[in-house]
């Protein structure tokens, strides 16, 4: 008698659950391997390395485009001193205006800046004017070049205070709905099931997830 060797139902729940999760965290079962050890891949060190280096220029694109708002302000301060009273309620008019016309420049500065940044640094997340606008997250930056994976487990849970909604790992709040770093994923993982969470320090990044039978 021949044995196909099939795996029974709960084999291939527990299969295509963590399957589901590969899918949604981006990560397979050679990361999770990797961070089971306590270090990230080498795709996934060079995943997180490009996330910070977009999120830097997005930074120093918002931080190098400041100025326009602040000339404008000025501008429109000396502008309402001059000719404020000689304009009288048509003053409002002018200040959606100019207000429009400030937003539509800062929109552009910030697409140029963002467009050009990539092509001064040349993809080098250290570069100089990065860190001279402080663009640069030295703290998440460390972590991805130590590539330390850490681990926390526990049962999943949705707590509510009334105001707010918290996703727990027993005692570990991993976010809320309030955050501004919201992991949108947590929020579609199982209330009361196991799991392992693998992380970076420094975003936190998440890198992988498993399901738990058991802890």
């Amino acid at each position: 008698m021949v044995s196909t060797n099939r795996p029974g139902p709960l084999q291939e729940h527990i299969i295509a659950t963590q399957r589901a999760l590969e899918t949604l965290f981006d990560f397979t079962e050679a990361d999770l391997a990797a961070n089971r050890a306590g270090v990230l891949s080498e795709i996934q060190r060079e995943r997180l390395r490009q996330q910070l280096y977009q999120a830097s220029i997005s930074s120093a694109a918002f931080t190098l485009s400041l100025p326009v708002i602040f000339v404008f302000a000025v501008a429109f301060m000396a502008f309402s001193l001059r000719f404020g009273d000689d304009l009288g309620p048509g003053i409002l008019c002018a200040i959606g205006v100019w207000f429009l016309l400030t937003w539509a420049l800062y929109t552009l500065a910030y697409a140029v800046m963002r467009r050009l940044l990539p092509v001064i640094v040349r993809g080098n997340a250290s570069h100089p004017l990065l860190r001279r606008v402080r663009a640069i997250d030295n703290a998440g930056s460390l972590a991805l070049e130590q590539g330390i994976v850490e681990r926390v487990a526990g049962r999943l849970g949705f707590p509510s205070d009334g105001e707010h909604e918290y996703v727990m790992l027993d005692d570990v709040e991993l976010t809320n709905s309030v955050a501004a770093d919201e992991d949108e994923r947590l929020w579609q993982l199982v209330e009361g099931a196991q799991y392992a969470l693998y992380f970076v320090q420094g975003g936190p990044w998440i890198v992988s997830v498993e399901r738990l039978e058991t802890l």
